[in-house]
């Protein structure tokens, strides 16, 4: 029973490995109308650098889709950067795990009501 056990949490593993993350994520979302008393009008969106290249052209798609939702189909890219991100992770009493993942942040802002 064991044995059956070890391989079926082999093959979920495995499956879940070979699944891509095809989304990206609004970080901060930009004010439509901006101004002081409105907050930032600078939105903030993230997806990761990693992969395929099939998979980042799609991450960059949902990135686009989700900037022209946030703006009402009217934004400009302000700029955009690859910065990495590092995971440490305990494993064990003496062994830590790092691990550096890298994404490409989009600076933008609605242009239009």
């Amino acid at each position: 029973m064991l044995k059956i056990s070890v391989l079926t949490l082999g093959a979920a593993s495995m499956i879940l490995a070979g699944c891509a993350i095809t989304t990206s994520e609004m970080l901060a979302n930009p004010s439509l109308t901006g101004g002081p008393s409105q907050g930032a009008n600078v939105g903030v969106i993230r997806y990761l650098a990693q992969g395929s290249p099939a998979d980042i052209q799609l991450r960059q798609q949902d990135a686009n889709v989700k900037m022209s939702n946030a703006c009402q189909d009217k934004y400009r890219v302000i700029s955009t950067s690859v910065n990495n991100q590092l995971s440490i992770s305990g494993a064990g009493r003496w062994r830590a795990d790092a691990q550096t993942t890298n994404y490409i942040y989009i600076r933008f802002v609605c242009t239009g009501p």
